[in-house]
């Protein structure tokens, strides 16, 4: 079910390498393969039936997954083998010549299909490599426990390739609480990944500072306006927006700022799911946003979910969304983790496999303390 999700873990930022050698080796065993059957065939057949230059097939093989210098020594095998069922088919040198010569030719196509191929892999391991830099920057796995909070995350996105999208998160530990922020950029593709990281920085920076929670709400709003006007100026689409909601956690009391996004769940021990919808809406970042604080008070093992609407407007075959508030009901207990991959479970099979939006999720529990292994049910 994974596809470039995570639960609790970042996917790794170790670097992507080229190629590995097992495969690069079963093309060679193919290769080789093909190579010793053709020769097989050939024996059987008459001289004047001679096909020894169908042996240009195995660099030609090798070429899709191996590098050149083992296409090359191929292509010479090729050649020798040529050389060999000339002799033993009693046809000579000088009538193999022409199959000989298409063995040459067709080894120099396929070394420089692998020198394109080695070429195109690198750019793309390069890539990949920029790409996951970019995610730990801008999607950093949250801790198991931020200030007194207990935190699960999730982040899918819905590009198959990509290991970031427009959606992004946070938890930050800081002098007013501990600080969360789920958002949800407009549209997709890399405009989008670089509001997500503008939205996330501002976060982190406003956070530490700011001890009013809608005045960092209010300044994430005009971060969002000025990137929108810069993009204009420059003859882009300006008409970017973030939908946000952020949660500030002191003790059981969580404050929530909701900027046009979706409303938080909150899930009692019990397995009550009750919408924290917020009581008068506000336009997303970017757009005047100044979103009303309001606070709910958590009952002792209570959790909340944050979310992006990726995780709500999913469809089945029948067209009908996934039901989040019954999906929810998970995290009445056990592990935040273990919660958040069952809802993650859920809706891939509720869609399908085919989930596509990205899908950014945050589950946290208010004035958590650190339960022995085995006390709280699984």
């Amino acid at each position: 079910m994974d596809r470039s999700g995570q639960s609790g873990a970042v996917p790794s930022t170790g670097g992507a390498e080229l190629g590995s050698a097992g495969s690069e080796a079963r093309w060679l065993a193919v290769s080789v393969a093909v190579m010793a059957i053709l020769a097989a065939i050939d024996l059987t057949l008459p001289s004047n039936a001679n096909i020894s230059g169908a042996l240009v097939v195995a660099p030609f093989l090798a070429s899709v997954g191996s590098r050149p210098k083992p296409v090359a020594a191929l292509g010479a095998l090729a050649v020798l083998a040529a050389l060999g069922l000339a002799d033993a088919d009693g046809s000579g040198l000088h009538a193999s010549a022409a199959r000989v010569s298409v063995i040459l030719v067709g080894t120099g196509v396929a070394l420089e299909a692998a020198r394109v191929r080695v070429r195109r892999e690198r750019r793309l391991v390069d890539l990949t490599n920029v790409s996951q830099a970019a995610q730990a920057a801008i999607i950093r796995q949250p801790p198991p426990m931020v200030g007194e909070v207990a935190v699960g995350s999730w982040y899918e996105a819905s590009v198959r390739a990509a290991t970031v999208g427009g959606d992004c998160y946070e938890a930050l530990d800081t002098n007013f609480g501990t600080r969360l922020l789920v958002g949800d950029v407009r549209g997709h593709g890399l405009p989008s990944v670089r509001l997500a990281a503008l939205v996330v920085g501002g976060f982190r920076a406003l956070a530490h500072v700011e001890p009013d929670l809608a005045t960092v709400a209010h300044e994430l709003d005009l971060l969002v306006s000025r990137y929108a006007r810069d993009l204009g100026s420059a003859g882009v689409d300006g008409e970017e927006f973030v939908t946000a909601v952020m949660a500030e956690v002191r003790g059981s009391t969580v404050t929530l700022a909701n900027c046009g996004h979706p409303p938080p769940l909150l899930v009692t021990p019990e397995g009550k799911v009750t919408v924290l919808a917020a009581s008068s809406p506000s336009p997303p970042l970017g757009v005047g946003s100044d979103p009303d604080l309001e606070s709910v008070a958590v009952p002792a093992g209570g959790r909340v979910l944050l979310y992006t609407d990726g995780l709500i407007e999913a469809r089945d075959a029948s067209g009908a969304f996934f039901d989040l508030e019954a999906a929810a009901v998970v995290l009445a207990e056990g592990p935040l983790d273990d919660g958040v991959r069952t809802i993650m479970a859920a809706l891939e099979a509720h869609a399908s496999g085919r989930v596509t939006d990205d899908v950014a999720i945050l589950a946290f529990e208010p004035a958590a303390r650190r339960a022995p292994a085995g006390e709280r049910a699984r």
